[in-house]
């Protein structure tokens, strides 16, 4: 991916959050904001499909499968939180997201935040 890309990329998330400063309650009609919190009690080898606009908490992970819902019109964001197992954790992503540039390397026992937009996947270590 070029730095363009990436740098469009981020601006566009940037540009979402400094317009928020409430919170907002997603209604079925209104999926601009990236407000529900869904936490999943599963740790070990998890799949999961991800619905946009959700912040999805998982537990320590051995592997983390990840599919994506359709996403209605809108902004679709999908994202989450998660734990590497004791022997660090497989992240399989869907087929046509690609890796951003500076994607943490997955390390045993620490947590990590990433979001997929535009078929882009941005993680960090948290």
């Amino acid at each position: 991916m070029k730095v363009e890309e990436l740098q469009k990329v981020w601006a566009k998330i940037s540009n979402i959050f400094a317009r928020k400063t409430e919170v907002y309650t997603r209604t079925d009609s209104d999926s601009r904001y990236l407000v529900a919190e869904m936490a999943i009690a599963t740790t070990g080898n998890v799949e999961q499909e991800l619905t946009a606009n959700v912040f999805y908490k998982f537990g320590e992970c051995d592997s983390l499968t990840l599919t994506l819902a359709e996403a209605a019109a809108g902004l679709a964001i999908y994202a989450g939180k998660f734990t590497a197992g004791s022997n660090g954790c497989t992240l399989v992503l869907p087929e046509g997201v690609e890796l951003g540039a500076n994607v943490a390397d997955i390390e045993a026992g620490k947590t990590y935040e990433f979001s997929i937009m535009d078929n882009v996947l941005l993680m960090v270590e948290v």
